[in-house]
């Protein structure tokens, strides 16, 4: 006759036990506003990068391109920040996170080989799954409600009415903070360690528009929130 079974109640893990959290300080000497400023211009954009169907199937140089036919060429693209409710410009907190996974997905085989069976496999499906930035919008600080320039430049882009010229402006800001918390998975996968690599690897390759003219770039402070 089989022994009865007892069965263990499950126990709450209430949010304290399950989170970790951090309190992450960037800190920028310059970074471009990458979101359009006009509604004509954003209807433009999403029409270039999402054709009918909801697939993408456009590089960013042929969006770019289409934008401009789209508009004409003697529209500026001009490129800011979005506003919190308050009206200061700020960052999306998802923006963050997407400059971790992105770190995530570059160091992934690095990591592996340089230090393995210390990351987790498929290392930016975990950290989708197990690190959030806590604030939806991250405003910049000291708050700003006005760029502190905004240069315009030419662009030269090829559509299919041949090469066209058009006029590029871009809201830039100097000498700002972004401070966020993570909230992290408390199951030991992302360590403080990992966390500071991936960020010190998203450090250079930086936030906002124009990361290749080497805007935003930071440097940074993460410390186990007390």
């Amino acid at each position: 006759m089989p022994k009865p079974t007892t069965r263990t109640e499950f126990v709450e893990i209430t949010p304290e036990k399950l989170w970790d959290y951090y309190d992450l300080t960037i800190k920028l000497p310059a970074i471009a506003g990458g979101v359009p400023s006009d509604p004509k211009l954003i209807a433009a954009w999403q029409a270039a990068h999402w054709p009918a169907g909801g697939v993408p199937n456009k590089t960013p140089e042929d969006a770019v391109a289409e934008t401009v036919e789209l508009v004409g060429p003697e529209a500026p693209g001009w490129n800011t920040f979005v506003r919190d409710k308050e009206g200061h410009f700020a960052v999306p907190g998802y923006h963050i996170k997407a400059a971790l996974k992105e770190s995530a997905n570059i160091l992934r085989e690095h990591l592996e080989r340089t230090q393995p069976g210390t990351t987790p496999t498929y290392l930016r499906a975990r950290l989708c799954e197990k690190v959030f930035v806590q604030e939806r919008l991250v405003p910049f600080t000291p708050h700003k409600v006005e760029p502190d320039e905004s240069p315009e430049k030419p662009i030269h882009v090829m559509t299919r009415m041949g090469p066209r010229d058009a006029l590029k402006k871009t809201d830039v800001l100097h000498d700002v903070e972004l401070r966020c918390t993570l909230k992290v998975l408390a199951d030991g996968t992302f360590t403080l360690p990992l966390l500071k690599t991936l960020l010190n690897f998203a450090s250079e390759n930086g936030l906002g528009a124009d990361r290749s003219q080497g805007m935003g770039v930071f440097d940074y402070t993460l410390r186990p929130k007390p």
